[in-house]
């Protein structure tokens, strides 16, 4: 089975807007939005944590970086802080 991508769940949010006022595709183009706007942050929070597996400094550095991208996002905070 394969996973939707942001840009399948972005794709699907744009067309469902364009069926404005038909049932509720509106709502479906807002929970669109919200899934791809969540795969995005894991994504970068992904990358952040493998960054950090690097275990260097330039590599915590960019780490921060992404993770400072996704503020409030899991333990963004956290690991900011490390």
């Amino acid at each position: 089975m394969k996973k939707n991508t942001i840009e399948d769940y972005r794709d699907a949010a744009a067309r469902f807007q364009q069926l404005s006022g038909y049932k509720d595709a509106a709502k479906l183009a807002a929970q669109c939005k919200e899934k791809a706007t969540e795969l995005a942050k894991e994504l970068v929070y992904k990358s952040g944590c493998e960054l950090m597996k690097k275990n260097t400094e330039k590599d915590y550095q960019a780490a921060r970086n992404e993770f400072q991208n996704i503020p409030g996002y899991k333990d963004t905070a956290d690991l900011i802080k490390e």
